[in-house]
């Protein structure tokens, strides 16, 4: 089973939906050297929370088979959403919460159940020093700064 590692970054900070750049690197561990995809997106009216579920979402599709999977996020959200069991009891739950309201981006927590059932979550790192952060950051930041015609627009 082959080891991916998911890297989120975003510019989006803090609960205020504000409009921002994102992006991820999927990286398979490989020898003698990883492969990675990277995609970067400017991202509407978001809190960081919903920066980074969209960000997750977007990655763990890109994932064709089965594989031992990790997560390297900023977002105390998705952390806290996947390692304290939210996640599970929302799909228990058809995506309600405990007060029987919608969670909030409930389509894409759906798209990320189905992808994280089908493989093996090893870990989820909160704010993890790792080796693409310098590079997430930088990248983030230009494309803000300089919007891009490349660049993809996600909602």
């Amino acid at each position: 089973m082959d080891k991916v590692n998911i890297y989120l970054h975003t510019t989006i900070h803090g609960p205020r939906k504000q409009n921002g750049v994102g992006g991820y690197i999927l990286e398979c561990e490989r020898y003698p050297h990883p492969a990675t995809l990277t995609n970067f997106v400017e991202l509407e009216n978001e809190s960081e929370g919903g920066a980074e579920v969209t960000l997750l979402a977007a990655a763990l599709k890109r994932i064709k088979k089965p594989c031992a999977l990790s997560i390297y996020t900023d977002s105390q959200y998705i952390a806290t959403a996947i390692l304290a069991g939210w996640l599970d009891h929302w799909q228990q739950n058809g995506f309600k919460n405990a007060k029987g309201e919608q969670i909030p981006l409930t389509e894409k927590w759906q798209e990320i159940a189905e992808r994280l059932n089908a493989s093996e979550l090893r870990e989820v790192y909160l704010k993890q020093q790792h080796s693409y952060r310098v590079y997430l950051d930088h990248e983030v930041k230009r494309r803000k700064n300089e919007p891009s015609i490349y660049s993809r627009r996600v909602m």
